[in-house]
């Protein structure tokens, strides 16, 4: 478009040379809004690079949903704290995964093998389970669950 012709020019030096007062009223209103322009297009490109990140997306709209829940309730500040800070460490921890929620989705076969894959090396390392037998080991993976303990 022309707004965006005209700011480009300005801006890079080809100056315009406004002789009288509407020129220059003119020049300026071409600028600014051509600096609009430019604007809206670097903020609507910064936009969708944000909204690539699913992720990060979809923690964002968990917290909003609990931050609304926790004003709602009146819940006091220093227990809100305790609770941001909660859903944040779990979310640098996990990497925005719910590993529970993730294995609901699967078959118990599948759920099992994933289990035992992920916490029968926590389990070897303890010196009270090495004399187990392997089908304790393997309901022991499968019973266990994901605790955290926020720091303090």
């Amino acid at each position: 478009s022309y707004i965006y012709y005209f700011s480009v020019c300005s801006l890079f030096g080809e100056p315009a040379n406004p002789q009288t007062g509407g020129q220059l009223m003119g020049s300026l209103t071409i600028i600014l809004c051509g600096l609009f322009f430019e604007a809206s297009l670097i903020g609507a490109f910064i936009n969708i690079l944000t909204e690539m990140d699913l992720e990060h997306t979809q923690y964002r709209q968990k917290m909003d949903r609990i931050t609304l829940f926790l004003h709602k309730r009146r819940i006091p500040t220093l227990l809100k704290n305790r609770v941001h800070n909660f859903f944040e460490f779990s979310y640098t921890k996990n990497h925005g995964m719910d590993d529970q929620q993730v294995l609901a989705d699967l078959p118990p076969c599948l759920q099992r093998e994933i289990a035992l894959y992920l916490r029968v090396s926590l389990v070897k390392q303890v010196k009270l389970f090495e004399q187990c037998s392997v089908n304790f080991v393997q309901a022991l993976c499968c019973g266990m669950d994901r605790i955290f303990f926020l720091p303090g």
